[in-house]
């Protein structure tokens, strides 16, 4: 058995044209689980923003455990479920109503969000405002005056996020769809992973705002991470930065890791060409150490940098 194991390992091998494909092939097959989890991601992306002809209509899905490095739509769909799931089965929870209201004004469900918020207990202490908040929101989805509407809006929502009422500012951002500017609001807040949701179901996912929140994230995790740095380049990844990525790899020492990509990334058509020279360099002198410089040496010629 174990014969006809490793025969029809070297077949697919050597036959496999991708790069992705191997490295996938390779990460199961030592069950290593980051790389799994690092190539799936990196395969479902390839394919995302990549040109290839082959098996170009392969049909690729990530698990919702990726999170926030799903793509929007996914993202979307998933939380929308999620918020729809929690409001049938809160109990009455402020914490879980309140969670519901703000998910759905952020996903422009308002006449929900509306609701709930007129639903509030009157013995609860939050009774008043939630139906002054309910009126407020309900009547700016009405108004022709947008000049007016927005100009008054943000600057109650500036004031209370200058106050600390950080929650209250940002829906009221929403709201008048000033999404960008209430992600980086949350960030100087270091509510980081709510401005990264936030960025995923109202920012579009190719311009250069949702980009922008997706690299500050990425630069946090780098900079102030203690355990999960590496991590950085799963979020780079997911917005399509592989250049980005295949540098923070390079930079955390993950040089062999970072080749793979550069090789993936030039197979799918995404290489400008100036990063090749200096990362094939140091995997060359990496590789010396152990002794395997002409190895190295063929594999660099082969993939032509």
């Amino acid at each position: 058995r174990l014969t006809i194991f490793f025969s029809e390992s070297k077949n697919f091998l050597t036959n496999t044209k991708l790069t992705i494909d191997r490295c996938l092939f390779i990460a199961r097959l030592f069950n290593d689980s980051w790389e799994q989890y690092f190539w799936r991601l990196t395969e479902y992306y390839l394919y995302e923003y990549g040109i290839i002809d082959e098996n170009s209509n392969r049909q690729l899905s990530l698990l919702s455990s990726y999170d926030l490095l799903l793509d929007s739509k996914t993202f979307e769909q998933i939380q929308l479920e999620r918020t729809i799931r929690r409001d049938i089965k809160s109990l009455a929870s402020s914490s879980s109503i309140n969670h519901c209201i703000d998910s759905y004004i952020v996903l422009k469900q308002i006449d929900r969000a509306v609701q709930l918020l007129l639903d509030t207990d009157p013995n609860d202490d939050t009774y008043a405002l939630n139906c002054i908040k309910a009126c407020l929101i309900s009547s700016m989805q009405k108004q022709s005056n947008e000049t007016s509407k927005n100009t008054v809006t943000k600057l109650v929502a500036t004031n209370l996020i200058a106050n600390g009422k950080v929650d209250e500012g940002v829906q009221l951002l929403c709201t008048i769809d000033l999404c960008a500017e209430a992600c980086r609001y949350l960030q100087d807040h270091n509510q980081w992973e709510r401005s990264i949701w936030l960025a995923k179901l109202r920012l579009k996912s190719n311009s250069q705002e949702y980009t922008d929140v997706i690299k500050r994230w990425s630069e946090h995790i780098r900079n102030y991470s203690q355990t999960s740095k590496m991590n950085s380049a799963l979020i780079l990844i997911s917005c399509g930065q592989f250049r980005r990525a295949i540098e923070v790899l390079h930079n955390q020492g993950a040089t062999e890791l970072a080749i793979r990509l550069f090789v993936c990334c030039k197979q799918f058509g995404i290489d400008d060409g100036t990063i090749g020279e200096k990362l094939f360099d140091d995997y060359m002198d990496l590789m010396g150490s152990f002794g395997f410089t002409s190895i190295a040496n063929d594999y660099r010629t082969t993939v032509v940098v």
